[in-house]
């Protein structure tokens, strides 16, 4: 069935010829006339096989019409699973470069040592669930809610590590600027609690224990969703090819 939805268009013509042949041959020989008799008389026959080639010629323009759409479909799908993959690879890198060297040292030191560093804005809010939509017709169609919280979780992670540079760079840093501290010495870090402030320390340590925490989990419902919906997506448009999912991360 597949392979003629495919190709229904150059069926609807073959029929139509070996239609119009048949028609030819039969009445040329049942009249014993000659070809050009024949077409000068075949003006019922051809307007039924003119109604068949109309019918046809529509179920080839709706065939036509769905396949534009699955291509839709398919296009916007491995746009999704790239954006996944970009997302899970970013979270490993971001990870490996600013957290990994602090991850045992206690939370008031990774407070201070972790320093700001942007979240790539470019990959916050770049799947539009508004567009996501045919995900309902797939066999789990609750997977468009687990996607619309995996991008909503990224977002939410990305303004908190937004918010803890900004704290970072306008109190920590430019306190320890004001008071001559240098960094790199082994500063008390009781010391330095009582220069920046309890209220702003316990925000920082906060939004720091944050993305040591949340970062992880959301690199995991990123990979779970993507690896669901590649299954999903194969399943249902088997003639195409789709992105693979990520086999392992840092």
């Amino acid at each position: 069935m597949d392979i003629i939805n495919r190709n229904i268009s150059r069926i609807s013509w073959l029929v139509l010829g070996f239609y119009l042949a048949a028609t030819v041959m039969v009445f040329a020989d049942d009249q014993k006339k000659n070809i050009v008799e024949v077409f000068n008389s075949l003006g019922g026959f051809i307007s039924a096989g003119g109604a068949i080639a109309a019918i046809l010629t529509v179920l080839a323009m709706v065939q036509s019409r769905r396949e534009d759409k699955e291509q839709d479909i398919v296009k916007y799908s491995n746009y999704v699973l790239f954006m996944l993959d970009r997302q899970i690879r970013y979270i490993s890198m971001f990870g490996e470069i600013n957290l990994k060297k602090h991850e045992h040292r206690s939370l008031n030191v990774k407070a201070y040592s972790v320093l700001a560093t942007t979240f790539d804005p470019s990959l916050v809010n770049v799947i539009k669930i508004e567009e996501s939509m045919f995900l309902l017709s797939l066999d789990r169609p609750e997977l468009i809610a687990q996607l619309d919280e995996t991008q909503r979780d990224y977002c939410s992670i990305a303004s908190q590590i937004e918010k803890r540079n900004k704290i970072y760079l306008a109190n920590y840093q430019a306190i320890i600027h004001e008071n001559e501290i240098d960094i790199g010495s082994n500063v008390n870090v009781a010391e330095i609690n009582e220069l920046v402030g309890q209220p702003l320390v316990n925000e920082l340590m906060l939004l720091t224990s944050q993305m040591y925490e949340m970062l992880p989990l959301i690199q995991q419902h990123l990979i779970s969703v993507q690896h669901d919906l590649y299954s999903l997506l194969q399943a249902k448009y088997p003639r195409y090819k789709f992105l693979s999912p990520v086999s392992n991360v840092a």
